[in-house]
């Protein structure tokens, strides 16, 4: 997963409404509720996609470590050889 530039763009878009919700923003007080409802979502969605989902997949299927690499079962190759 790739989290700095997810982590990034909801940190940069967040920074940028925080002058908009705390009314500093020349001529956009009335879009204050909006700014703050903007920034919790980014929050909340930001928390629970990045830590909250994989956390909750990894305990639905049990898996608590990784496989090492010769655990892994080749994939099968659609396009073999086949006998003639």
């Amino acid at each position: 997963m790739r989290y700095r530039p997810i982590l990034m763009t909801a940190l940069g878009t967040i920074a940028g409404m925080i002058p908009i919700a705390m009314q500093r923003a020349v001529g956009l007080e009335r879009l204050s509720p909006l700014a703050d409802a903007a920034i919790g979502g980014l929050l909340i969605g930001t928390v629970l996609s990045l830590f909250y989902l994989p956390m909750f997949y990894v305990w639905l299927t049990g898996r608590t470590t990784q496989r090492p690499a010769s655990e892994h079962k080749p994939m099968d190759n659609q396009h073999s050889e086949k006998a003639a």
